[in-house]
């Protein structure tokens, strides 16, 4: 087990939301925050991605926008794991299993994944 702590984040260009990744050393979510006002950020929604044992390291995680900056995703392995649509603040997937798929629908991981 990974005993250490893995903190990952992305804003976008706009500035006004922002996704974090946080493993603590027994558990990782990822978080949708609302960035503004900058001194009080407030998490909006977050996905549980993992317990237990860590089947992955920081260079097999990233957190990408889609190219309208609408759509945010945790991508692990280079597969979209989990996804807010930050225009809604709706939540998709989450619980990594190294031989599970994702449970993120196939739009939102295509708008992720680039070409």
């Amino acid at each position: 087990m990974n005993d250490e702590t893995i903190y990952l984040s992305s804003v976008r260009s706009g500035g006004d939301r922002g996704a974090v990744f946080e493993w603590d050393g027994a558990t990782g979510r990822f978080y949708l925050c609302a960035t503004a006002p900058v001194d009080a950020p407030q998490i909006l929604k977050q996905i549980h991605i993992v317990s237990g044992r860590l089947e992955f390291s920081e260079q097999d995680l990233e957190i990408r926008w889609d190219a309208r900056e609408r759509v945010v995703g945790l991508l692990v392995h280079g597969r979209p794991w989990a996804a807010f649509d930050a225009s809604s603040d709706s939540a998709f997937g989450g619980d990594y299993t190294a031989t599970g798929n994702p449970d993120v629908p196939l739009a939102l991981q295509a708008s992720l994944i680039r070409q």
